[in-house]
């Protein structure tokens, strides 16, 4: 294991492309027990330090087993007698493979193991910190992910739409809707919506992205060199800024209006107008909406004329009542028509590079970072960012590149950990 600084790490293991180790040889009556290769992995380590393998399982056993694995649920009297029969008149081969394949197909699949996914994407309905305000569209990505699962998205695509579903191509309006919805994963997380410096928010919302992004795909925090050289891992200030630019130059649609709880609010992303796009919320009459437009340009118009004569406190009044009729319009359209929102991302209207923040404070710019990649991970096929685009695009395409060293490993990883109780790696 080698130096992992910032300078140096790329020799260490995890971050070389994985390569294919010879399947171990073993005798006859070893190989008759094997079911598959990794049994050989398995059954040659267990050799190696004279442990006996385990008896298999009773059926009853491993009926349990499968059910909470798969579906999170026990299996009832009547399907555990089922499967005792098959196992008996078919034998334990066809009787698992055929209650294997119903555990898949079956929607509570797509629950349990979408909630394995919400867990490691900080899925939660709200803010947190400070003030700690509720998302409202938050179940809208929630769904998403059970959909996925269910329907069987393979996994590079799913880490795609998640990242760049906005910047894809799309046949209909209702792929469209699901691929914003999917972006939903960057506007979730933790945010301070009482923070007093814009700025520092602005920085912090793409620190928590980058942070959630090399953390959930690439079980690596390059958030941590936001203000130094990673000491623990092959990350550079250049290389976190180089993201940073990628995430500063998207626009992120949480749907929180401003009120007396936060000083931040974020406009909801609103989806194409689609009949079968369930709505939660209510729409208002076209009187509400003029009477709600009406009282908004006074308090604007009132705000303009003192200027400087308010007091703290009228002034955040208007604030804060602006903020919450901002709320009830950005909910519907000009006939007070309900609308079909989300949290999501899309490109920003200003597109380019981040500088450097001399030890991560807002107020010390320096040299700007052309967006690109961690240096310490070459991958042979990445895509050049282009200039009129984020680069989240781009982003995606070099994580699902066949020779990333991470991505796949991560992933296998926490599969196995959910099925073994421990992972390969831990």
């Amino acid at each position: 294991r080698s130096d992992s600084s910032a300078g140096s790490g790329k020799g260490f293991w995890a971050y070389r492309r994985p390569v294919s180790s010879p399947i171990p040889a073993l005798d006859e009556s070893d190989a008759l027990w094997c079911r598959s290769e990794i049994d050989r992995f398995v059954l040659a380590k267990l050799n190696q330090h004279d442990l006996r393998r385990s008896a298999d399982a009773p059926p009853e056993t491993l009926l349990r087993r499968l059910h909470f694995d798969l579906v999170g649920l026990p299996p009832t009297p009547d399907d555990t007698d089922e499967f005792v029969h098959s196992v008996e008149a078919a034998g334990i081969e066809i009787a698992l493979s055929d209650r294997v394949d119903r555990l898949l197909q079956s929607v509570a699949f797509g629950q349990r193991w979408g909630r394995h996914w919400l867990d490691v994407a900080r899925y939660a309905e709200s803010s947190g910190k400070e003030a700690n305000i509720s998302f409202p569209y938050a179940w809208r990505y929630r769904d998403y992910v059970i959909d996925a699962v269910n329907n069987d998205v393979p996994f590079d695509r799913f880490l795609t739409e998640q990242i760049a579903g906005d910047l894809l191509t799309t046949k209909d309006d209702t792929e469209r809707t699901r691929l914003l919805i999917a972006t939903g994963f960057l506007a979730l997380g933790p945010k301070n919506l009482d923070a007093a410096n814009p700025l520092q928010f602005d920085a912090d919302l793409v620190d928590e992205q980058i942070d959630a992004v090399t953390r959930v795909f690439m079980a690596s925090s390059v958030a941590c060199a936001r203000c130094h050289d990673h000491k623990f891992d092959p990350f550079s200030m250049e290389d976190y800024y180089a993201l940073a630019g990628i995430f500063a130059s998207t626009r992120t649609f949480f749907g929180t209006a401003v009120s007396p709880s936060n000083r931040i609010g974020g406009d909801p992303l609103v989806l194409p107008d689609l009949d079968a796009t369930l709505i939660l919320h209510r729409s208002i009459s076209p009187n509400k909406v003029a009477m709600l437009k009406a009282q908004k340009a006074a308090m604007q118009k009132e705000r303009a004329e003192k200027g400087a004569a308010f007091t703290l406190r009228v002034a955040l009044r208007i604030i804060w009542r602006t903020g919450a009729i901002d709320g009830q319009l950005e909910n519907v359209d000009e006939q007070g028509t309900a609308l079909p929102l989300a949290m999501g991302v899309l490109d920003d209207s200003e597109i380019g590079d981040a500088p450097l923040m001399l030890r991560g404070e807002v107020n010390r710019p320096s040299k700007f970072i052309p967006r690109a990649f961690p240096q310490s991970i070459p991958v042979a096929n990445a895509v050049r960012i282009r200039k009129d685009q984020s680069g989240r695009l781009e982003l995606a395409n070099w994580l699902t590149q066949a020779d990333h060293p991470l991505t796949a490993r991560v992933a296998v990883n926490r599969v196995w950990s959910h099925l073994f109780g421990k992972g390969l790696v831990n």
